[in-house]
Parts: structure tokens; C-alpha cells; sequence
């Protein structure tokens, strides 16, 4: 009798974790059907210490910047929730576009007032196994020579350490490097091999 109730605390116990394991699988996303943003932008914002008109910046550098001149075929201009303008970049080399023009909207209205970014939507990655010797700025290292980015462009958050003292961290880095990263699903960090996990997506908007 004694043998039978182990047994069925062990069952119930096996049944739970499988449960857990199910549910955690069930909010992560499937990396091959993650897509990559169809298009680049570029914000021109109010420096909210001054003055500034959205309709005379974009008359201003309509009328000194020519989308010819830096191959741009297809955009579009839309309105951020906080007022801002986002012209948007459908070309196939968007993201080199997004940034020349970026330049070109700078030099144009230095002299208005005007913050000019690149926005980039990013994806988030969980990272586990690491060893008490790797740092955040290590990570941030890897992640971009991982997934092709600058490591400036990498975001990672506190280390938290778990049982024997193996750590996981999270990452938030564009979404291109974040799905390049995740498809290999293992990669190396100093002297060991981690898991990496891409997470899902909490909103689908531009990052400024």
C-alpha cells in the first residue's frame, strides 16, 4: 500500500511539470514564423524645449533633400502616437536608406529644432546557463556578433542567478539579430555554451 501511494504522489508530480513545461512552450514563438518589419523609418521629432512646426520641417526638407538622389523608390509618412512624423521605407535596402536619409534630414534642420531617429523594432531573448564569470557587457558583445549588430544596439538586463549558481539573463536587440540568434538556439560565451530562447513579442510598433 505504501508503494502504491509514492507511486501516485510521483505521477501527479510528473503530470504537473509536464503541464508547466507545456504551458512555457505555449508562450514561446515559433522563430521561422516570426517576420522582419517590412519597412525602415525615420522620426523627426519636436525638441520639446522649443518651438517647432512639423509642417514647415517637412516642407523644408522636401523641398532641400530629393528621394532620387539617395534611390529612394517607395515611402510614406504617417503620425507617431506622440505627434512625431515617421516616414516609413519599403525599398528592399531600406535600412541603409532609412539611414543616409536620417543624415540628410539632420544636416537639413540642425537649425530647427528637430530630433531625427532611426527607430528599429527590436525582439527580446532569453539567455540561460550562464557562468559566474560573464558579464552584461560580454553578452552584449556576443549577441551582436551573434546576430550581426552593433553591440551598442544590445540591451541586457540584470543577471539573476539560480540554482548552483547558473544565471539567465534577458536581451532586447533589434529583431532581425534577435531571430538570427535565437535559429541557432545554442551559442558561446567565454568558456561555455548557453541557451538562447526568442520570447514573444509584447507590441508590434516602432522602438524610438
Amino acid at each position: 500500500w505504501t508503494e502504491v501511494v509514492k507511486k501516485g504522489k510521483k505521477k501527479k508530480k510528473q503530470q504537473e511539470g509536464m503541464k508547466k513545461e507545456a504551458l512555457n512552450k505555449k508562450n514561446l514563438p515559433n522563430v521561422e514564423k516570426r517576420k522582419l518589419p517590412r519597412t525602415a523609418a525615420v522620426c523627426i521629432k519636436e525638441n520639446v524645449k522649443q518651438d517647432f512646426s512639423y509642417a514647415e520641417a517637412l516642407r523644408k526638407a522636401r523641398t532641400q533633400i530629393k528621394m532620387d538622389d539617395l534611390h529612394i523608390d517607395a515611402s510614406r509618412i504617417q503620425k507617431g502616437l506622440n505627434g512625431a512624423t515617421i516616414i516609413e521605407i519599403f525599398d528592399p535596402d531600406r535600412g541603409d536608406k532609412a539611414r543616409q536619409l536620417a543624415t540628410k534630414l539632420q544636416e537639413v534642420l540642425s537649425e530647427d529644432n528637430a530630433i531625427i531617429t532611426t527607430p528599429i523594432i527590436n525582439g527580446d531573448l532569453r539567455i540561460t546557463g550562464l557562468d559566474e564569470s560573464i558579464d552584461k557587457e560580454e553578452i552584449g558583445w556576443a549577441i551582436g556578433e551573434e546576430g550581426d549588430c552593433e553591440s551598442k544596439e544590445v540591451r541586457v538586463g540584470e543577471i539573476k542567478r539560480y540554482r548552483r549558481g547558473m544565471g539567465v539573463a534577458w536581451i532586447r536587440c533589434p529583431l532581425k539579430a534577435a531571430i538570427q540568434v535565437a535559429k541557432k538556439k545554442k551559442i558561446k560565451i567565454g568558456w561555455t555554451i548557453v541557451g538562447v530562447t526568442l520570447l514573444q513579442a509584447r507590441f508590434k510598433s516602432f522602438a524610438f
